[in-house]
């Protein structure tokens, strides 16, 4: 299963729409994967080696259904319905490290980079071996003008990734 996740930071206008297409497919991609519990991830830089986390995943139904209430918010535009599905998602599962990473990016799109830090970090908390988690922080403090944090969470990524 190739999967990978595209925060639209810096992209133009003409193809943000298709960047978020493809955002809301992994996202469902990813919230049904159940196979042996693990979630495979990419870091855009290697994309020929993959960083495999162990991490709690909810009954399929559930995150089929979650899934769905989120990409039918975001297809209507509704960025804060998409949250507050993931708001309850996360009182469900609070061990469930993905969902706080799609509200963080879901919270930076709508300009609360602080709210975004805050779910990466949850995230991070409850998966510290996954690289891309420190990468999407890393992202978000660099947005910010946060560039000692963002370094350091770009080599602990990088430190991760590279198994050393």
């Amino acid at each position: 299963m190739s999967v990978r996740k595209s925060h639209a930071f810096g992209a133009s206008r003409s193809s943000e729409s298709q960047i978020l297409s493809e955002t809301m497919q992994t996202i469902r991609e990813l919230l049904t994967f159940s196979d042996c519990n693990l979630v495979i991830e990419l870091l855009p830089y290697k994309s020929n080696e993959c960083k495999v986390d162990v991490m709690s995943n909810p009954p399929i139904d559930d995150t089929a259904t979650i899934a769905d209430q989120i990409y039918q918010c975001f297809e209507q535009g509704d960025l804060t319905g998409a949250i507050a599905h993931l708001d309850e998602a996360i009182r469900n599962y609070p061990e469930y490290a993905y969902f706080y990473t799609e509200r963080a990016d879901f919270r930076a799109r709508l300009g609360d980079c602080q709210g975004a830090i805050e779910d990466y970090t949850s995230a991070i908390l409850l998966s510290p071996r996954t690289a891309l988690f420190y990468t999407w922080r890393g992202r978000m403090y660099r947005k910010m003008g946060e560039e000692a944090a963002a370094i350091a969470d770009f080599l602990k990524a990088s430190t991760l990734q590279s198994g050393s």
